[in-house]
């Protein structure tokens, strides 16, 4: 798995992405040195779960997230193109709120959007830090812990509390501010 965290921050009118950059094949740490995220000319997609589905998304991103769709209709795009490459959502057992194998966060220099494993978007509030993935709650609590500080130390230190208690969140951090419409691919 992985830690994906954001920020949209007021005062500065910047969003803040980070996560950490490492992969895991079972319980071995490989070399790897690719963000999970996607950075496009408007927003950032940030994608914990199923590599198979971060790696469709990585292909098709340039479609998938050209121009100002709503969150909702990149949500349905990205349902899309799940079921193109025959990924259906399932269920097993009581996991319902994963049912495509991935957790996202979508990044915007307007604001934060998590989408959960059912697809569905939901606004984050602003000044909020928000994460996804097995490092989650250690990034939560830390960036809660770290509310005084800026929104990228933020950001920074709720990735680093991630990695160094989440045994799943291997490798270095990644933190960068979306300031502008226009972004550069950051992976």
């Amino acid at each position: 798995m992985t830690v994906i965290c954001a920020l949209h921050d007021t005062q500065t009118n910047q969003t803040v992405i980070g996560s950490n950059v490492g992969a895991l094949s079972g319980a071995t740490r490989i070399p790897h040195s690719t963000s999970t995220w996607i950075v496009r000319d408007t927003c950032a997609l940030g994608l914990s779960g199923q590599h198979r589905q971060f790696e469709i998304l990585r292909h098709r991103a340039d479609d998938l997230l050209k121009g100002d769709a709503s969150p909702f209709d990149l949500a349905q795009r990205i349902r899309a193109l799940f079921h193109e490459f025959d990924i259906h959502g399932y269920s097993r057992g009581n996991d319902a709120q994963n049912l495509f194998g991935a957790s996202m966060i979508l990044a915007r220099p307007d604001g934060v959007w998590d989408i959960d494993g059912t697809l569905a978007p939901c606004r984050i509030d602003n000044d909020v830090l928000w994460a996804r993935g097995s490092g989650m709650h250690f990034a939560l609590g830390a960036g809660f812990a770290a509310s005084d500080r800026d929104a990228f130390q933020r950001v920074q230190i709720a990735v680093d509390a991630a990695r160094n208690f989440d045994v799943d969140c291997p490798g270095d951090s990644f933190v960068t501010a979306l300031q502008t419409a226009r972004m550069r691919e950051a992976a």
